[in-house]
C-alpha cells in the first residue's frame, strides 16, 4: 500500500487453527513479543531500523530510509481502516473477492485494549477516508 498510500504499510500475522488449537500459549507468547516490538520500534526507531540487516538481507541504506510501517501502540487497527485497505488492494487489483474480515481478524490473542485505542489509532495515522481517497485518484 506504500505506492497507493505514501507511507502507509500494511502488514499482518497469519495463523492456522491446527495451530492455535495444537499451541495456544505459544501464539499468546508471538503475539505479546509482537507488541513489544512495536513499542522498541514507536520509541527507538534509528535503533530498529539499524538491527533490520542483522535480521534480514535488507542493507542498511535501504533499511534507514525505507517505508517502515506505523506499529499500532498494541498490534490493532480499527476493522473501518482495514476495510477500506481491502477496497484499496481490490481497486489496484491485487485481490478478486470480497471478504469477511470479521471472520478473520482475531485479537483475542493479543494484550488486553487500551480504552479508546480505535480512536485514538485514527488520529495517530491520520486516517480520514475521503481524504485518502482524493490521494489516491490523483495518483491514479
Amino acid at each position: 500500500m506504500n505506492d497507493m498510500i505514501p507511507g502507509y504499510v500494511v502488514d499482518g500475522i497469519v495463523v492456522g487453527d491446527g495451530t492455535i488449537e495444537r499451541k495456544p500459549e505459544a501464539v499468546h507468547s508471538f503475539c505479546r513479543a509482537l507488541v513489544r516490538a512495536f513499542k522498541f520500534i514507536r520509541e527507538k526507531e534509528a535503533e530498529a531500523r539499524k538491527s533490520l540487516p542483522y535480521y534480514t538481507s535488507v542493507p542498511e541504506e535501504v533499511a534507514m530510509k525505507c517505508a517502515l510501517r506505523e506499529v499500532s501502540q498494541d498490534g490493532r487497527e480499527p476493522l473501518d481502516l482495514i476495510r477500506f485497505q481491502i477496497r484499496m488492494i481490490k481497486l489496484f487489483g491485487f485481490l478478486n473477492n470480497d471478504m469477511d474480515i470479521a471472520k478473520i481478524i482475531d485479537y483475542s490473542f493479543l494484550p488486553p485494549a487500551t480504552p479508546g485505542w480505535e480512536k485514538a489509532r485514527r488520529e495517530e495515522i491520520g486516517f480520514d477516508e475521503e481524504e485518502w481517497l482524493e490521494t489516491l485518484s490523483r495518483g491514479s
